[in-house]
């Protein structure tokens, strides 16, 4: 599935892997200027690779190297020499990608084929923009956002997908993020997110994921102290696990947001 919006100057392409009518999981691409923002997953690059036949993209920015991310740029590659870039700490992951995943992962969105990509610099020209590049680990380690400030557009990968997450997987580090997510600019700016929300008020919407984040993770940090275990203190703030561990095999889950509170 891809379906194609515009939000100005910028064009957003929706996708996702449909399987008995319904999609199972959300990403998103942008285009700006010449420029496109990541390239979703494996299980959508036939139809991403078809959309860009109409539009003028000359390079590529990579969020980071989830398949769900990169997955779509080894087929944009094969069609034509495109230049891709991301973080140094994400090129070996996209050079030479796992070749198994989480069988969820694996259904969802496919495992991605060998790409190539360079170092980011630290400013991306896009036709008449220029997006500063921001390195903002947590999610992972070479996760980076995009910032373009005179137009007030920040493209924030999965850095920023929802003010009262409440998920994780394991690796994940929330301590990391919410460092991220203060170092973001002051000034007003739009969210573009990696799962394809676009919200207005961007430093409000952060602000309201920090001070959710902050009190949880006291209330956390105040139960262990008290001798509660992990799960015990899960089941307490955030109720039982649900659909997402189940569907996960227990990678997305509750618990690792509780766990990387404690540390």
């Amino acid at each position: 599935m891809l379906k194609m919006t515009r939000h100005g100057p910028v064009t957003r392409l929706l996708l996702g892997r449909n399987v008995a009518g319904r999609t199972l999981y959300l990403t998103a691409a942008y285009l700006v200027g010449d420029l496109l923002i990541d390239t979703g997953c494996p299980r959508t690059a036939r139809q991403l690779e078809q959309a860009l036949e109409d539009l003028p993209v000359r390079q590529v920015a990579l969020t980071h190297h989830h398949e769900d991310h990169v997955g779509g740029l080894a087929r944009i590659q094969a069609g034509a020499p495109i230049p891709a870039y991301a973080h140094p700490l994400a090129l070996g992951r996209i050079l030479d990608p796992p070749r198994r995943l989480a069988f969820y992962r694996e259904v969802v969105w496919g495992v991605p084929a060998a790409a190539r990509a360079s170092p980011l610099p630290d400013e991306l020209a896009a036709g008449p923009y220029r997006l500063r590049v921001l390195h903002t680990p947590g999610h992972c380690p070479d996760h980076v956002a995009f910032y373009e400030p005179r137009e007030g557009w920040l493209f924030t990968g999965d850095l920023f997908l929802g003010e009262r997450v409440k998920q994780l997987r394991p690796r994940e580090n929330v301590e990391a993020t919410m460092q991220s997510l203060r170092r973001l600019p002051g000034s007003d700016y739009t969210i573009f997110c990696g799962g394809g929300r676009v919200v207005e008020d961007g430093p409000a919407a952060v602000a309201r994921k920090l001070a959710y984040w902050e009190g949880l993770g006291e209330q956390a940090r105040a139960l262990a102290a008290e001798g509660w275990k992990v799960d015990a203190i899960t089941t307490r703030l955030l109720g039982r696990e649900g659909f997402l561990w189940l569907a996960t095999g227990g990678d997305s889950a509750k618990r690792h947001l509780i766990r990387s509170f404690l540390g």
